[in-house]
């Protein structure tokens, strides 16, 4: 089986900083998206001609449903500074880089709420677990027991300790309902396909069209209100995933 190839680099950028960083890589000869989805928290994706990979520059570490258990100034205060090939940047400590990816994908995604099992996101979680220190795993599930997302934590443990071999320590306690649900997600995957993409299908737009997303979005005026952002949003969807495919 051939690898994974690697689909964009993600860089978290400060947003005083953001359209000085698009400038430079436009310079190296990046392009822009022509017609870019709505965003609420990266720059429109950068390519060059002939890479097979992107670049976008966020400036929020995670989306709007989940940066509310860890804020992108909390990102900031718990990435350490580091150097590479003369380049300087900040890179967060393996627990808080764990934690940010099990949001992205749990919280950020839905993937908890929806039951959704993603191998990506597991298996980073599982590589990402197998580093941690003792005292990492203890200031992760002290962080997750503060912000209420110790079943989350646990369901995905659980998974990653099925599939990858993953060593639970004894400081992460999981709970029934934690258990529960990671058979839960696992029984879902093995589903017909079919009724999986409809319900993932379904629950994506639900999501795309509430009120909130068209809100935090579209960021519409009062003049303009909810229902030409949901206009817009359908225009989006039709251009995104109509027309010849290659």
């Amino acid at each position: 089986h051939e690898a994974r190839q690697m689909r964009d680099l993600d860089i978290l950028v400060r947003t005083s900083e953001a359209r000085l960083a698009n400038e430079l890589l436009l310079s190296m000869g990046y392009r822009s998206e022509r017609e870019p989805p709505p965003l609420d928290r990266h720059l429109p994706e950068l390519h060059l001609p002939a890479g097979i990979a992107a670049v976008e520059l966020h400036i929020e570490a995670l989306a709007f449903p989940a940066c509310y258990v860890l804020s992108t100034d909390e990102v900031w205060r718990k990435a350490e500074p580091r150097n590479f090939a003369g380049a300087s940047m900040r890179v967060l400590p393996p627990q808080w880089h764990l934690l940010q990816g099990l949001l992205h994908h749990q919280l950020a995604d839905h993937g908890h709420a929806w039951r959704l099992f993603g191998m990506k996101g597991l298996w980073e979680f599982a590589m990402c677990a197998h580093e941690l220190s003792p005292d990492g795993w203890r200031s992760l599930v002290e962080y997750a027991e503060r912000h209420d997302i110790m079943e989350m934590l646990g369901s995905s443990a659980v998974q990653a300790n099925g599939l990858f071999g993953l060593s639970i320590p004894d400081v992460l306690v999981i709970s029934n309902e934690a258990r529960r649900h990671a058979e839960a997600t696992l029984r879902r995957a093995r589903a017909p396909l079919a009724s999986r993409r409809a319900l993932f299908v379904a629950q994506k737009l639900r999501f795309g069209f509430s009120p909130e997303t068209l809100a935090h979005r579209y960021k519409p005026s009062d003049e303009e209100g909810l229902a030409k952002s949901a206009l817009r949003h359908l225009m989006f969807l039709a251009r995104r995933y109509s027309g010849p495919r290659a």
